[in-house]
């Protein structure tokens, strides 16, 4: 009868094998790394532990404050969401080989799964995750173990605008905690209302074990979109709308357009008179403009103009002719100003500014990668953006580009899933996007294809 191993300490065993007891792993030296990934460090110039967002550790906030005053913004927003979103988390497992000798996986049912996912209320977990990678190209996820230490029972989504990186820890490279406080700017780490929660090493390959085997029984998992040149914080690329100053742009189009058609609409003629006009004005009134006080003469051009405006507007004036008279100069044989009426042009039916914001718009909509035919008419003036078929490809091929992202965002997921054994009782287990695939109305087309999800986002990344 084999003895039966009662220590909770991991155990080593023969041919350099070692037991965890309360996971039930067996970690191989065939896996035991013998240096660590090498992680690049940022040098600090001061002497708190925590790393600012921004200069004014501000920046999350000052985005959501930018982007809150553009309407096509927060749409292109919500549109990439849904992208990334899909129909939500499935799972799957491994189910063998095809007649063509390719590996498939199909849709998994799993009662210990589905009582987990439930209980987590998985899909909203998610939406929020999404969310946030959209807005900042981070997300933070919170693992919780039960009692016993040996399974995660609870994930949770804590906001990115309320989470700051400590200071990386000089051993490892990699940022070791993370505080979680609604109120930053204006807090600090040594809060009363900061909550630190240890992070995650995502680059360990035991780091399921060792999160099981320590004594935190929550920790964070920091799941991010990577951005060249940038170390703790990551930059997603729709955020160069702000330094490029599009965005500027595109907010003072609507300012201006407002201004006209609050005043110019309102400025329809313009009257120009010589001096002479108000002498003849004060004559015909048996008046003397020379001896009149700047009283009497203020109240006479406000009398004059409120007939002049009683004239040139209105229904029933419509069609009237106006004539004026102007002198001439026989010597140097030029005219002499008279009263002069011009009609002023209508800037707003000239479309003025209509393709500012069309640039503005095409900008938006490339910077995130947005095909043209998913996004419709730019203005109300244009016609279609294309046909069903172009949008339906389109579609299509914007899912496909946006695999290595939903890959990422099942980092902490599929973390969860091998921390719970689920890939040892599921061989090939792992969570999927359920992409939504755009088909033609006639599904018996021979280009259509039926299935919602014939491809599926999966992804075993830590990342």
């Amino acid at each position: 009868m084999a003895k039966k191993l009662v220590s909770k300490e991991p155990v080593e065993l023969a041919g350099g094998v070692d037991f965890l007891p309360g996971t039930g792993i067996l970690m191989t030296e065939k896996l035991d790394a013998g240096a660590s990934a090498t992680r690049p460090v940022l040098r600090t110039y001061n002497n708190i532990d925590l790393v600012m967002w921004g200069n004014d550790n501000n920046y999350p906030k000052r985005v959501i404050e930018m982007a809150m005053q553009s309407p096509e913004l927060l749409a292109l927003i919500d549109f990439m969401v849904t992208v990334l979103y899909g129909d939500g988390v499935g799972y799957e497992v491994y189910s063998g080989l095809d007649t063509k000798g390719t590996h498939t996986w199909k849709p998994g049912f799993d009662p210990e799964v589905e009582d987990w996912l439930a209980m987590n209320d998985i899909q909203n977990y998610f939406l929020e995750l999404v969310m946030d990678q959209v807005w900042f190209n981070h997300g933070f996820t919170e693992l919780i173990k039960n009692k016993k230490s040996n399974y995660i029972a609870q994930v949770a989504h804590q906001e990115a605008a309320f989470c700051r990186f400590g200071k990386q820890n000089p051993a490892t490279g990699y940022n070791d905690m993370v505080y979680i406080n609604a109120n930053w700017p204006a807090a600090s780490m040594y809060d009363a209302l900061t909550t630190p929660v240890p992070v995650l090493d995502t680059r360990d390959i035991y780091a399921a074990q060792r999160f099981l085997q320590s004594r935190k029984f929550k920790s964070v998992f920091p799941t991010n979109y990577p951005s060249p040149g940038s170390l703790i914080y990551q930059l997603p690329g729709w955020h160069a709308l702000f330094s490029s100053k599009w965005f500027d742009i595109s907010k003072l189009i609507p300012i201006l357009k407002h201004a006209l058609m609050k005043f110019q609409m309102t400025i329809k003629y313009l009257m120009e008179v010589p001096e002479e006009f108000w002498k003849i004005q004060a004559r015909d009134r048996n008046m003397s403009w020379e001896t009149m006080t700047p009283v009497e003469k203020s109240n006479l051009k406000k009398l004059v103009k409120k007939e002049m405006d009683k004239f040139l507007t209105g229904a029933e004036n419509t069609g009237k002719t106006l004539l004026t008279t102007f002198g001439w100069d026989k010597v140097n044989k030029v005219k002499i100003p008279g009263v002069s009426i011009t009609v002023l042009d209508d800037k707003l039916q000239d479309g003025k500014y209509i393709m500012d914001s069309k640039e503005a718009s095409g900008q938006f909509a490339r910077a995130f990668t947005i095909p043209q035919p998913l996004m419709g008419p730019i203005s109300a003036g244009d016609m279609g953006a294309g046909s069903g078929t172009d949008a339906r490809v389109h579609w299509n091929m914007l899912n496909a580009r946006m695999k290595s992202r939903k890959v990422r965002n099942l980092g902490a997921l599929n973390f969860v899933a091998r921390c719970n054994q689920w890939p040892t009782r599921m061989p090939g287990f792992r969570f999927y996007v359920k992409d939504i695939v755009m088909d033609t109305l006639d599904v018996n087309h021979s280009t259509s294809n039926p299935k919602q999800n014939s491809n599926p986002t999966n992804g075993n990344s830590d990342q």
